[in-house]
């Protein structure tokens, strides 16, 4: 940060930052506000690299910004430019260059939202006017969701995550020795040197990876004690199951996830709706009957159908009542329950309309979910809708994303619409489509039905059929352990084959698959990236995902996910073009 004579700053940070009670002070202190955006968010397109894109050769976006404060200036301002996002880093070092300073740059001017955002995503006030899926703060009642948690926060994946049961038991055996060993030290120290040295100078990071949590229990004196009934199944990444000890001693943050899946043999059944949020990845929703990871890079909301209390009594249901009232009245269907309206929910943040023109809205705050069959058809939203920019009273053009009109998915099946002189089968496809479409309730109906059969395949994705694949051996091969992931499985340069070890390789993998996507993979690629052996630099310890009982999991895994993403795709080409809209 440096200072100039103007009384001006000029700051260089991650583009994403600050957020808007950043924006919000800035736009306070500050009579002029300009920001460059040097993109470079690798996180965000992995088609960029860091070092051939990024000004400073990160992860993330860059961009600078200049603000100044006079007191001649009768009004705020705040300007904004971005440069080319696929231009090299010298390309961007040129530019700068070029521009020499602020009057060297065309700025749009931007009139930041209510939230003080600057850059108002496509489409916000539209999502505004849908209902919140939840409240993180509790302080709104009218919202499909009680309460949502973010996934558990562990602070040290490598020792409480393992897919190996008796590794994972071992690993936290030795944790908690050297754990209460520290306790033990810890407590003989004298009281004058406790006071003169924080836990931070005082603990030894040779066995233990500290956090603050655990550094409080510390301080406290508090030991850590094994308990079998603590370890539990959990999805780490998307379809991919480990082990993990939930132990609140252990992990840095539970959040309220014991109330969701409390301790016991056997737990409490539950279902939720598990939501990456953050700005780096595309959102996404996956169901899952398990304790889940918070994630990396923005971290996860989750949205539990019930809700129980420690000790596993007491289970209500999480969607509220207000939703319950609301969603029978606006459908006139005194029937729908509330796991119409969970499955409901589910299957819209399947939509493809939804999640592409509300994506930028989505990586920005949790979802809201509109009301299918009340679209708002009239003239001005649908010239707003078509164009990326909004204009202001003052005649200024208020900066968004550009558009992305939304997707219609193309339809194999129910919903096509039939070309002249097809038979009756696709003329009753039409039929039924132009009554869906004209009735809100049968629209309901079809999103809660999707997101029902999207919701089982997710959770029961390790009991269905493997999509066929053919299998290549090796001539090699005799002698050898066919299934054993030797490193990492590895797909051909046209994703058609997958080489699983030097000995197998996998041949038949449909190009579609590829096209259900969570975040910045698809299922399979997810699969790929988690399932193999890797050996943290740092504490020496190895994952390894071979089943000893089963050794062809693996590979029946990937034909399993294979299946799972080939009938994902096939029920969300089942919903309904659009999405709807706010209630009238």
């Amino acid at each position: 940060m440096a200072f100039s004579k103007r009384d001006a700053i000029k700051l260089t940070w991650p583009a994403t930052q600050p957020d808007a009670g950043g924006h919000a002070v800035l736009a306070k202190d500050f009579t002029r506000i300009y920001h460059v955006d040097l993109h470079g968010n690798v996180r965000q397109n992995p088609k960029l690299s860091g070092t051939t894109h990024n000004v400073f050769g990160i992860q993330v976006g860059v961009g600078v910004t200049v603000a100044i404060r006079r007191k001649n200036h009768k009004k705020h301002e705040i300007a904004y430019q971005r440069v080319e996002e696929n231009l090299t880093r010298w390309d961007k070092y040129r530019w700068l260059e070029g521009s020499k300073q602020v009057a060297g740059v065309d700025w749009r001017k931007l009139k930041p939202d209510a939230k003080s955002t600057w850059l108002v995503a496509y489409g916000a006030d539209e999502f505004e006017g849908f209902v919140p899926i939840a409240d993180k703060r509790n302080a709104n009642p009218q919202t499909i969701f009680a309460e949502s948690s973010p996934g558990v926060k562990t602070n040290r994946d490598d020792v409480v995550y393992d897919f190996n049961r008796k590794a994972l038991v071992d690993r936290v055996k030795q944790f908690i020795e050297d754990y209460n060993a520290e306790v033990d030290r810890y407590k003989r120290s004298s009281t004058t040197r406790r006071l003169k040295k924080t836990v931070d100078d005082y603990v030894k990071y040779d066995n233990i990876k500290w956090s603050e949590t655990l550094k409080k229990k510390l301080r406290a004196g508090e030991y850590a004690k094994f308990d079998e009934l603590l370890i539990c199944t959990a999805r780490y990444r998307p379809f991919t199951s480990s082990y993990l000890y939930f132990d609140g001693s252990l992990i840095e943050r539970t959040y309220r996830f014991s109330t969701y899946y409390p301790a016991g043999q056997p737990r409490p059944t539950n279902t939720h709706i598990w939501v990456k949020s953050g700005r780096d990845w595309p959102v996404f929703g996956l169901a899952s009957n398990q304790v889940v990871d918070l994630l990396p890079q923005g971290g996860s909301q989750c949205f539990p159908f019930y809700v129980y209390d420690e000790d596993g009594s007491n289970r209500r249901e999480n969607v509220t009542d207000w939703a319950l009232k609301t969603f029978r009245e606006a459908y006139g269907d005194k029937t729908i329950s509330k796991w119409d309206i969970f499955h409901y929910v589910y299957g819209m943040l399947h939509h493809p309309g939804y999640r592409d023109k509300f994506k930028d809205c989505l990586k920005r705050e949790l979802p809201r979910i509109p009301f299918a069959g009340f679209e708002n058809r009239s003239a001005a939203a649908s010239a707003a809708q078509a164009s990326g920019l909004r204009s202001n009273e003052q005649g200024e053009a208020q900066l968004r994303p550009e558009a992305h009109p939304a997707p219609k998915p193309a339809k194999r099946g129910a919903g096509k619409v039939p070309a002249p002189g097809a038979g009756d089968s696709a003329g009753r496809d039409a039929s039924e489509r132009d009554v869906r479409s004209a009735n809100p309730a049968l629209q309901f109906r079809a999103f809660a039905d999707a997101g029902e059969t999207l919701c089982k395949l997710h959770l029961d994705y390790e009991k269905l059929e493997p999509w066929p694949l053919r299998r290549m051996v090796a001539l090699s091969a005799k002698g050898c352990d066919l299934y054993t992931i030797t490193d990492k499985m590895r797909l051909s340069k046209d994703r058609k084959s997958l080489k699983v070890n030097n000995h197998l390789t996998l041949h038949g993998i449909p190009e579609r698959c590829f096209d259900y996507r969570l975040g910045n993979r698809s299922a399979l690629e997810w699969v790929i990236d988690q399932y193999r052996v890797k050996t943290d630099k740092k504490s020496g310890i190895t994952s390894d995902p071979n089943r000893q009982d089963d050794p062809e999991y693996i590979v029946r895994l990937v034909g399993q996910v294979i299946r799972v993403s080939m009938e994902t795709l096939d029920a969300i080409e089942t919903l309904p073009e659009s999405y709807g809209g706010p209630l009238p």
